[in-house]
């Protein structure tokens, strides 16, 4: 079984958003201050700026079924957070976008915790927001966000062959990939609570880390899963050595182990790329960090697995 198999085609999706970039991205022009023509940040005085949205995918529907809101919030904070923080950014604010197919205090009220856990997780203020009701939409709810970041020197991935990779443990699957386990675990309430865990936050724990580590690359192993690697470094050799109860219940119904590489994070949520002279600064520094692997010429092989699209 495949992602594709559940309704998601990254494939597509991949060449759907290539099109709207090609006639977007002119606009990168209008402004001299954007400095990345990615379209990755700007400059302001002696201060780099730079936004990440997101939003937590069919995890909505995984909360309305299980009819718990207090965490999903969360996942939205962190989709965004440890996204800025890839590039050395410090998350600042935050504006959400909720939105509802009818008014319901109480389901707000809930919302709200999971959000302001989040922001203290993340040491992020939410200043702004925009909630609209939806009253012809078939879910219960659906979640989006925009952060700022700011830095005064953004880190540019420099990872070389030999460098050694460094994996921060996940709690669970995260907010990548739930459309396919909701297909698997449909009926099964205990695995579904599984699935809704929230992601973790590395806000804090990375902040410190670059300010006390020369670091050669940071990656939030989110969509396609170990791919995300290839974003900092040519390619990577990776050993999982234990890899958490919720990816083998997936694989149980089928689904190989080379596509949950390119789907989940398999118990690394986030990666770390420095050099040897720095691992025992890095992992003194790392609650949950440990040593997954390295950087190679090409190519990403995890579990000697070669990973690809």
């Amino acid at each position: 079984m495949k992602y594709s198999d559940a309704g998601v085609d990254v494939y597509a999706e991949e060449k759907a958003v290539k099109e709207l970039l090609k006639v977007i991205r002119p606009s990168l022009d209008l402004r001299n201050e954007i400095l990345s023509k990615k379209g990755g940040y700007l400059k302001i005085g002696k201060y780099y700026l730079s936004l990440s949205t997101d939003g937590v995918g069919t995890k909505t529907l995984v909360a309305e079924k299980l009819n718990e809101y207090d965490t999903i919030g969360i996942d939205l904070i962190a989709m965004v957070v440890n996204d800025l923080i890839c590039d050395g950014f410090e998350p600042i604010a935050i504006s959400d976008y909720i939105v509802v197919r009818e008014p319901d205090e109480k389901f707000m009220k809930e919302l709200g915790k999971g959000l302001l856990k989040g922001a203290k997780e993340a040491n992020i203020a939410i200043v702004s927001g925009e909630t609209a009701v939806h009253s012809n939409m078939n879910q219960k709810f659906d979640l989006g966000a925009t952060a700022l970041g700011m830095t005064e020197k953004v880190l540019n991935p420099t990872a070389k062959e030999g460098d050694i990779i460094i994996g921060l443990k996940s709690s669970g699957i995260h907010s990548n990939g739930i459309s396919l386990a909701r297909k698997l675990f449909e009926n099964d309430e205990k695995l579904l609570r599984e699935v809704l865990k929230p992601t973790k936050i590395y806000v804090k724990e990375i902040l410190k880390l670059i300010s006390n580590v020369d670091i050669k690359g940071l990656s939030h192993i989110t969509g396609s899963g170990f791919l995300k690697l290839k974003r900092v470094a040519s390619g990577a050799k990776i050993e999982i050595p234990e890899i958490p109860y919720i990816f083998n219940k997936i694989m149980e119904k089928g689904v190989d182990f080379d596509e949950m590489c390119r789907t989940y994070n398999m118990g690394v949520g986030f990666a770390v790329v420095v050099g040897k002279k720095d691992v025992d600064k890095a992992l003194d520094l790392l609650k949950d960090g440990r040593i997954i692997g390295e950087v190679t010429k090409e190519k990403i092989i995890v579990n000697d697995h070669l990973i690809s699209l």
